[in-house]
């Protein structure tokens, strides 16, 4: 096909200084990144772009991605580059399936032929387990999912959960306040999602009518989910028996999204996350997702730290392999694995929640 010319405009809403970045950063990693000929035009803020039609669709492509999280606040580096070159190849084709939630005339939609994948398991079926690394969206989606159920009066409520599970041997200790106020911070993370769709009114709104519930995987025991969204999420730290008992609340009109990250174990044995996708796959009515790295969309630098921790932890395998070879016996650093699960104390005694 013969070359074309194309200008990308900046939005007027955008500084061109979030677009360039610090001293042309940005638009230095954009450069690399394309094989199309382009010239930043600063008297209209304007990009002049030349190439083949299919570089410069997709080089359009990259600028409104780019524009997209400039408008949400989000910010862009060059390092997000690589990312965003990632999302655009990733990307399904913008359909009424992308769409997870439509709401204050914004649209969430998927981003990755992975995230569409759990999407349509989460849509298709009552219990989804999906296995991702850090950075590809897996609690952001189940939290537009559910609120799209909520809005649509699919169910009457969210309930999200996690395991208590102190990270890394960090000391916790007994928490104070009410129930809720003693699970806030464990579910902050999962919270955190909540209030960047709805707002901080919203959310604690929610929170207060109780469209949005808060439950330790230990109080579950004899409860049954009804006309219920429910996110279980951080499940590489729960035990295989809160991961059955998880799994066996589904009632009449509920979905439950059971998500984590193997790599984040805090503990060492078969998690309940994998015993779940073990288990359950290949079972009618539940869905196993596993997302790849090719699905990360938080930060450029993810890939890289994931495949930086996959090489450490090669190394370190093959150390241990050689040494216990040579007769050393088991060395030190043969247990970076983590920490056994913990306890949490939340109430008064005997409500110990594992």
């Amino acid at each position: 096909m013969e070359p074309i010319n194309e200008t990308i405009k900046i939005p007027p809403s955008i500084s061109p200084l979030l677009v360039l970045g610090e001293k042309d950063c940005v638009f230095n990693a954009i450069r690399k990144v394309t094989d199309c000929k382009l010239r930043y035009q600063p008297e209209d803020e304007s990009f002049a772009v030349y190439g083949d039609p299919r570089d410069v669709d997709k080089l359009k492509e990259i600028f409104e991605e780019i524009f997209s999280r400039i408008f949400r606040d989000e910010g862009v580096s060059k390092s997000d580059i690589g990312v965003i070159c990632n999302i655009v190849d990733q990307r399904p084709e913008d359909t009424d399936e992308t769409v997870i939630l439509s709401y204050h005339g914004k649209q969430i939609r998927t981003k990755t032929k992975g995230q569409l994948e759990y999407v349509r398991s989460m849509r298709e079926n009552d219990i989804t387990v999906c296995i991702a690394p850090p950075g590809s969206s897996k609690t952001y989606s189940a939290v537009a999912y559910g609120l799209n159920l909520l809005r649509n009066k699919d169910v009457d409520k969210i309930i999200i959960t996690r395991p208590l599970v102190e990270a890394g041997g960090e000391e916790v200790g007994i928490e104070p306040g009410t129930i809720t106020e003693k699970l806030y911070n464990w579910m902050l993370p999962c919270l955190d999602v909540f209030e960047r769709v709805l707002g901080k009114s919203q959310l604690e709104k929610y929170i207060e009518d109780g469209k949005i519930q808060m439950l330790p995987l230990g109080r579950m025991r004899g409860l049954s989910f009804y006309h219920s969204f429910c996110i279980a999420d951080e499940m590489q730290n729960s035990s295989i028996t809160l991961a059955k008992l998880i799994a066996t609340r589904i009632g009449e009109g509920s979905k439950i999204v059971i998500c984590g990250d193997p790599m984040q174990r805090d503990f060492r044995g078969e998690s309940g996350l994998d015993y779940l996708a073990r288990s359950l796959d290949g079972i009618s009515g539940v869905g196993v997702i596993r997302m790849s790295d090719t699905d990360v969309v938080r930060h450029g630098l993810i890939p890289k730290i994931l495949k930086a921790f996959e090489d450490t932890d090669k190394q370190t395998e093959r150390e241990f392999k050689r040494q216990m070879s040579q007769g050393f016996g088991i060395p030190v650093m043969a247990s970076p694995a983590g920490m056994q699960p913990v306890s949490v104390q939340i109430g008064g005694p005997g409500s110990i929640i594992a």
